[in-house]
């Protein structure tokens, strides 16, 4: 809905994707904003999992759903202008103007941001910081 509303201020001088991106950047980051000034809710959705094969051992999966919630709760612990450069790049693959463009920033701020990104989520994971 945000993007139809807002399609007249598109200029052309980025393409469509990063400029959806960049909308939904700013949901993301309004819901991160709001989200610390509430109480988090007392029942949240479960983790969906991904479709598995027959053969999957049951430790395998436990061991699966216990690593990608602990880089969920390390990447939580990051502020959120961190956490957000950190997961477009190495989630999302986006590379550095792009990622510039959709959080407003210039891509050596961006460059800076991950750098310190990385040394906090290493930090935070040896520390066992979760």
């Amino acid at each position: 809905m945000r993007a139809e509303q807002g399609i007249g201020e598109f200029d052309g001088r980025s393409s469509v994707f990063t400029w959806l991106y960049r909308i939904c950047v700013n949901v993301a980051l309004g819901r991160i904003r709001a989200k610390t000034r509430r109480p988090p809710h007392l029942l949240t959705d479960p983790i969906v999992e991904p479709a598995t094969t027959p053969a999957e051992q049951p430790e395998a999966l436990l061991q699966r759903k216990r690593d990608r919630e602990r880089i969920h709760r390390l990447l939580e612990a990051l502020p959120a202008k961190k956490r957000i450069v950190l997961y477009l790049h190495e989630i999302e693959g986006l590379d550095l103007k792009e990622i510039a463009y959709i959080v407003g920033a210039h891509p050596v701020t961006v460059r800076t941001r991950l750098f310190y990104a990385r040394k906090e989520l290493y930090k935070l994971a040896l520390e066992g910081g979760e």
